[in-house]
């Protein structure tokens, strides 16, 4: 188990997936800055390799064995990323 593998994204058409890993829990609920890690992977990889800033709202916990899917929009100035996911 290691940070840049388990949050290793795959680009899928236009959006990224990635596995949601076990060992980054809390009560066996994924941590929210490994699942925040994920998208901002996904942001590295779609643009440029540092966010300058990432924020994000969690509507359920994560949960292990499932995928983390996550879409966006490059503004065309190549400046601001708009999550769609």
């Amino acid at each position: 188990m290691t940070f840049t593998s388990d949050t290793a994204v795959q680009a899928v058409e236009d959006h990224y997936t990635a596995a949601i890993r076990p060992g980054w829990d809390i009560r066996g609920n994924a941590n929210g800055g490994y699942l925040m890690a994920l998208g901002a992977r996904a942001m590295a990889e779609a643009s440029r390799p540092h966010p300058v800033s990432v924020t994000a709202h969690f509507l359920s916990p994560g949960k292990f064995s499932t995928r983390f899917i996550t879409g966006g929009v490059l503004e065309e100035d190549g400046e601001i990323w708009d999550s769609s996911g």
